[in-house]
């Protein structure tokens, strides 16, 4: 299906779904956040929240389920201070890590290798040869300088498309019920005295 506007098929532009939860602002579960990562406020990068890293290795990450035959493309906007290369991976660290098994393996394995003093938007796609889990991380392997990350996205297909949340990223129907009936109960306790 094609829509067009002033000749421009737009469907082409729309963003894939973005598969990692909570890379606005790192909300939710992300392996190696609070031991390695500072969650001190670094400010925003294009309305990301950037977290740093000043250890090698232990890059920021999360889990996800992938299928064999199937193409994935990483992005995330980088910055580095470090004399080394920044690298992208995607495979675990063995087939039953933290509990995720089996582990899917990928071609590439994920070794993107770059250098970025200014924010760059960078990407890797991979597809993947046996189904299970990966994880998906940005990672440095020396000790020098420090590592910027925001706007992390894994995505179906081998197109960069523009970052988007994650469906889990919006909150339900019920649980804006929720929220709405606990802020009319709290305004009425304010109200009557309580």
């Amino acid at each position: 299906m094609s829509i067009y506007i002033n000749g421009i098929n737009i469907l082409n532009n729309l963003p894939n779904p973005n598969l990692l939860v909570g890379t606005k602002d790192y909300s939710g579960e992300w392996l190696q956040a609070s031991k390695i990562w500072s969650h001190e406020f670094d400010g925003t990068y294009h309305g990301f929240k950037v977290l740093k890293q000043m250890q090698s290795w232990g890059g920021l990450g999360s889990y996800i389920y992938v299928e064999a035959g199937k193409a994935y493309t990483f992005s995330a906007y980088i910055k580095s201070t470090a004399s080394s290369w920044v690298s992208f991976y995607y495979s675990m660290n063995g087939n039953n890590e933290n509990g995720y098994t089996p582990s899917a393996t990928t071609t590439p394995n994920g070794s993107l290798r770059i250098m970025a003093t200014d924010w760059k938007r960078i990407s890797q796609t991979f597809t993947v040869k046996t189904s299970g889990y990966i994880h998906p991380r940005v990672e440095k392997s020396v000790e020098d300088g420090v590592l910027y990350i925001a706007g992390m996205k894994l995505e179906e297909g081998s197109r960069d498309t523009d970052w988007c949340p994650n469906v889990n990223d919006f909150a339900s129907a019920s649980e804006l019920e929720s929220l709405k009936k606990t802020v009319e109960e709290l305004k009425s306790r304010i109200g009557g005295g309580n």
